[in-house]
């Protein structure tokens, strides 16, 4: 985990009993629940949440 140490924020994500199929692969909408979890911890690591801003996606 050396080259992880280069990132400043690192999101751990669980893989729960319910997101696999029975063959045991993660199911695919898991993918997009697991990037918006690592995106609310980088969220939070920034404090971006205790600021007076209000953050929007748009394409």
């Amino acid at each position: 985990m050396k080259e992880l140490s280069v990132y400043p924020v690192i999101h751990r994500q669980a893989i729960a009993w319910g997101d696999m199929d029975a063959f045991g692969h993660v199911n695919n909408v898991q993918y997009y629940r697991y990037i918006e979890s690592a995106r609310i911890a980088y969220l939070m690591a920034l404090n971006i949440f205790d600021q007076d801003i209000v953050t929007v996606v748009a394409s």
